[in-house]
């Protein structure tokens, strides 16, 4: 009987290993999973050991202030690798958790995959070098990442994205909105991310933004997914009192993005969810003035390259839609963008036309019976 050990760090990657693991587990019941994780993971029957769910963070400051967790569970990973011995580990994107850990398996013999490596924001061949150097095995769920490793000379999978198989196809607006008991009518999602960060510096901007909005649609009313549960309290005093057109839910993102004509959405992986759905949406995103001032340095001295932030600009590896970060991360901004995108004329059409094309860039259906197919030749030695 094989075991695995899988490392995730925040919601998204929580999502995409346990699509895995339930694939693994449904050809291999007997397969032992067990690992670092969050409530997705635990639903698919991996044993979590470790409590993953708010790793995730963004920027020098947060992630200072999570060092002390972030090491203990470091320290707490290593031994379990030692005791278990498994057959694979599986790390998943956060290379603050796992670039250290994907080292210490391979100096212990230990076979890797990496599996959403990082650098997908950026074009570093040393860093690409450093990450291959360290695992058995890449998988990439974006072509455009894959076409770095291979324009310097790594080895990569590509397979596509599983969230092509997670999502499914665009559902009717109609049936979406009927799914989570709403009346039939206009809505726009906000979306504020996964991070408690992100709840404090971007739901007052897009409270505002729902302010004005409604201003010019007084029929529009908003749709709010809760990433996870440990996020609700927080979300719930800075909403404070709930108006009747704001409607605030516990996880299903996909349901309020596939019920609505437009979606405002922090920069991550729902902006790929809403254009896998057909959503025309406004990317943004806005952080803390530390984080802020030592993001442009290191981009002046061109140690941190990052040419775009949304997912469908980066899947196509062109900037055909607007990104507003920091400064231009305004209600004003977001808002103005919105209403070219919630009016029916060529702005919706330029919008939906490339968004199938971003959909048809990550992949046919089927990718995570192909990522398993994978995981288990790498268990057998191929």
């Amino acid at each position: 009987m094989s075991t695995l050990v899988i490392s995730t760090a925040e919601p998204s990657g929580d999502l995409q290993a346990a699509a895995l693991a339930a694939e693994l587990k449904r050809r291999h019941p007997q397969m032992r999973i067990l690992g670092a994780g969050g409530h997705s993971m635990r639903a698919a029957g991996v044993e979590v050991l470790i409590d993953s769910s708010g790793w995730g963070v963004i920027g020098p400051g947060a992630a200072i202030g999570l060092l002390p967790t972030l090491m203990l569970a470091y320290r707490r990973m290593r031994k379990l690798l030692l005791e278990v011995r498994p057959d694979l580990l599986i790390v998943v994107d956060c290379p603050a958790a796992h670039y250290r850990l994907a080292g210490f398996a391979r100096r212990h013999g230990v076979k890797t995959m990496y599996y959403f490596p990082p650098s997908q924001w950026t074009r570093s061949a040393k860093r690409l070098h450093q990450i291959h150097q360290r695992v058995t095995s890449v998988v990439t769920a974006f072509r455009f990442n894959a076409e770095q490793y291979r324009k310097n000379g790594l080895e990569v999978q590509f397979f596509g994205h599983p969230l092509v198989d997670i999502i499914g196809p665009p559902r009717p607006l109609e049936q979406a909105q009927q799914a989570l008991g709403l009346k039939p009518g206009r809505y726009i999602a906000l979306l504020p991310g996964s991070r408690v960060q992100e709840l404090r510096y971007l739901t007052p901007v897009l409270l505002r933004a729902a302010a004005l909005l409604r201003q010019r649609y007084p029929d529009v009313e908003f749709l709010i997914p809760c990433a996870t549960p440990r996020l609700a309290p927080i979300l719930a005093r800075l909403l404070g009192t709930t108006p009747t057109f704001l409607h605030v839910f516990q996880g299903q993102a996909r349901e309020a993005l596939a019920a609505s004509r437009v979606a405002l959405i922090a920069s991550g992986t729902a902006s790929l969810e809403a254009a896998l759905l057909r959503i025309p949406h406004v990317v943004f995103y806005k952080g803390g003035s530390l984080d802020w001032a030592l993001f442009r340095l290191l981009h002046r001295l061109k140690l941190l390259r990052v040419d775009r932030f949304g997912l469908v600009n980066l899947v196509l590896d062109q900037d055909v839609m607007p990104e507003f970060l920091q400064t231009t991360a305004t209600p004003e901004n977001l808002v103005r963008e919105a209403i070219s995108l919630f009016e029916e004329g060529p702005e919706r059409e330029r919008m939906l036309e490339c968004l199938d094309r971003a959909r048809a860039s990550v992949g046919e259906p089927g990718v995570v019976g192909r990522v398993a197919d994978h995981v288990e030749r790498l268990l057998q030695g191929r």
